[in-house]
């Protein structure tokens, strides 16, 4: 269990890092793509996360609102990829007009709703952590308990 906590915070603090990290570079940098880089960067984070979360963490463990947020990612992911593709044959087929009012539509809802995602994940993350412990705690408990 003492595992699995330190790795609990390890995600915790790379989730800071890269919400942190590239935020602080496009705001230095004022340059658009900087801040593409940091939603990319966030969410390829917060994949890995997920990933190992399913593989790794305990189904007891595992806060609620985990697989309502597992889903709303898929979906951010399938929106990011048709907002790629839309760009590029907006880019390659010069239909610039249906396309363009495409991008903007996905690209707002993306530019909304990731930050929630954000907050939302590391929230998820802080009362895992917290459920963690309490089992940890629980544990040692019991082993120094008299019958």
């Amino acid at each position: 269990m003492k595992r699995l906590v330190n790795y609990k915070y390890a995600d915790l603090v790379a989730q800071l890092l890269a919400l942190v990290v590239p935020l602080i570079w496009a705001v230095a940098g004022k340059d658009v793509s900087n801040g593409f880089f940091c939603y990319t960067t966030v969410g390829i984070i917060q994949i890995i996360s997920c990933l190992f979360n399913k593989s790794f963490l305990p189904q007891t463990l595992k806060h609620k609102s985990r697989g309502k947020y597992e889903t709303l990612l898929s979906v951010v992911v399938m929106m990011g990829m048709v907002l790629g593709f839309v760009v590029g044959i907006v880019i390659f087929s010069g239909t610039m007009v249906s396309g363009f009012y495409a991008v903007i539509i996905i690209g707002y809802m993306l530019l909304l709703l990731t930050p929630i995602m954000d907050l939302w994940y590391l929230w998820v993350t802080c009362i895992e952590i917290k459920y963690i412990t309490l089992q940890n705690d629980q544990e040692n408990t019991s082993k120094y308990t008299l019958p």
